[in-house]
This record gives structure tokens, C-alpha cells and sequence, in this order.
């Protein structure tokens, strides 16, 4: 083998830091999570949507957004998905 093959090959190899690099930032996001999926909850809106209550399932961590950990959740009544904010969350 040749140098230019060595050469040829290291560049188009896959390169997995940047991979690594973002699973290490969506590992960190979800460590801040207080919630882990599977969790049942009671969803409980601080505002006046006119949203169903009741238990809920933590289906899926999302990314935080401007400092707040979202989670999608999932309605035990009526299977019913929806995205709620960690603070209506009990």
C-alpha cells in the first residue's frame, strides 16, 4: 500500500468525534432531566390552557430550550401525546 492510499483512505474514513461530540451534548442535556422515561406523572398546567389532566406517561426526553427540560408525554385515558414543560409536571 502507498502512502497516497493511506492518505486517500484517512480522508474519506468516517470521522466519529463529531458524532461522539454530539452525543456527548445530548447526554449532558438529558442528564438534566428530572423525569426518566417510562416515569408516570400528573400533568398539571401552571396556566389556564384548557388542556386534560390526569396521569401521564414520559415517553421521550426533548432538548432543553432556554433553560427548560420538555418532555413528551403520553395520556393514560386515551393514549392522547402532547409536549409539557418540567414545571407542569408533578
Amino acid at each position: 500500500m502507498s502512502g497516497f492510499d493511506l492518505v486517500r483512505r484517512e480522508a474519506f474514513s468516517p470521522q466519529t468525534t463529531t458524532t461522539n461530540d454530539d452525543q456527548r451534548r445530548v447526554n449532558a442535556a438529558m442528564a438534566s432531566h428530572k423525569y426518566a422515561i417510562g416515569r408516570m406523572v400528573e400533568f398539571v398546567p401552571n396556566d389556564l390552557r384548557l388542556s386534560p389532566l390526569g396521569r401521564f406517561e414520559i415517553v421521550r426526553a426533548l432538548p432543553i430550550e432556554h433553560g427548560i427540560a420538555q418532555y413528551r408525554i403520553k395520556s393514560l385515558k386515551d393514549g392522547h401525546q402532547r409536549v409539557a414543560m418540567e414545571s407542569d409536571l408533578a
